[in-house]
């Protein structure tokens, strides 16, 4: 599930559990005001409860299980009352057999109907991601689209001895960073970065942005003399960012890593040609 989503869920449920407090609290003046000394209603009252945060938060099954133990304990309880004459049993008595496993089923069905349209939202939006092909704060080509171009430029560079290589760009101390600027500001900096990268490649160039953790790809055209040209050019863009234009209080200096790889026959397809990638930018000082 993706971030938006995760805090979306978690959202609705400290929402969920509010509504649930809140419910709770004017029940239980109710109950202070018109009925205290009525000590069966509270008990039950807080046992309805905790049925339905456990119901919320667990699956239907179980939910189903419980309201079944409720019942046969709860009502084998009121029987024995009832022919013993040790506590008057009236209708409230009986009202919580039905109340609460219906209650409970209803919580369980409602959670289980978010799940499933969280779950349509986030497969529509992998659905658009795929389709659109863009990533959306960068404006760059993302990861699918990258190793399914890389694939088909691969494919033609083995058939037509077209010189290709590909250049992973990756934003040092990417999560130190984030943390000391805030997300608002980390997005305006991969966006400049990103305007920078795309702005120095070739046309011929194909500019990505791989992950959420500052990595970015160009698909070059070119032979490796050619990619370390760009590569100088882009490591010397990043240095003219001024970060303290986006968060006032702080002045940091940005550093990339940069690693080169060149296809030969031996690479049968993207993900071993960016992993080369990878090897290589560990060795980039």
């Amino acid at each position: 599930m993706s971030n938006p989503l995760k805090k979306a869920s978690l959202k609705l449920d400290l929402y969920f559990l509010l509504l649930v407090a809140f419910v709770y609290a004017f029940c239980t003046v109710i109950w202070f005001i018109w009925a205290s000394d009525n000590l069966m209603f509270v008990i039950m009252l807080n046992v309805m409860f905790l049925f339905v945060v456990t119901s919320y938060f667990t699956s239907m099954m179980f939910c189903l299980s419980a309201c079944v133990f409720f019942v046969f304990s709860y009502g084998s309880y009121i029987l024995y009352l009832s022919l013993s004459k040790q506590y008057p049993v009236n209708v409230m008595s009986y009202f919580w057999i039905l109340a609460i496993p219906l209650i409970c089923i209803v919580v369980s069905f409602f959670r289980k109907y978010m799940a499933e349209v969280q779950a349509q939202i986030h497969a529509i939006n992998e659905k658009l991601e795929t389709t659109v092909g863009f990533h959306e704060n960068t404006n760059l080509l993302n990861e699918r689209m990258f190793h399914k171009i890389l694939n088909n430029y691969i494919a033609m560079a083995s058939r037509k001895n077209i010189e290709l290589c590909v250049m992973l760009i990756k934003l040092n101390y990417f999560d130190d960073i984030a943390k000391i600027i805030g997300a608002k500001a980390m997005d305006d900096l991969l966006k400049t970065i990103a305007d920078s990268i795309d702005g120095l490649s070739r046309s011929e160039d194909l500019a990505f942005f791989l992950d959420e953790e500052g990595v970015f790809s160009l698909i070059m055209i070119s032979n490796l003399e050619g990619a370390d040209r760009v590569k100088k050019s882009i490591k010397a863009s990043v240095k003219d960012i001024d970060v303290q234009e986006k968060v006032k209080s702080f002045s940091l200096k940005l550093e990339l890593k940069i690693g080169i790889a060149e296809y030969t026959a031996d690479i049968n397809d993207s993900i071993e040609l960016r992993n080369a990638a990878k090897t290589n930018m560990e060795y980039d000082v």
